[in-house]
């Protein structure tokens, strides 16, 4: 495993443990959600960049935003998480 992947990993966990600690609420569910299905997502494509990864995975985030006001409320959330996690590893 590459240092990106280890460091892009690292991010993810550094954003899942902080929402964690934040008090219960639906939007910090869907952003958990984000965030632990981004972990796998990424676990799965070690061989593309994990930046890469990370920005696809958000697009098709963005995509079900646009399904209608439902899904937004759900994939808002996540796409905000995913951005964190994305910011994080290029700070």
């Amino acid at each position: 495993m590459s240092g990106a992947m280890k460091q892009a990993l690292y991010s993810v966990q550094y954003c899942i443990q902080k929402t964690k600690q934040e008090p219960f609420s639906e939007e910090n569910c869907y952003s958990l959600w984000a965030g632990e299905t981004l972990y796998l997502y990424l676990r799965k494509q070690y061989n593309t960049p994990p930046l890469i990864t990370m920005e696809e995975f958000k697009n098709h985030l963005e995509e079900c935003v646009k399904v209608n006001d439902t899904y937004s409320s759900v994939f808002s959330p996540a796409v905000s998480m995913v951005d964190w996690c994305i910011r994080l590893l290029i700070s």
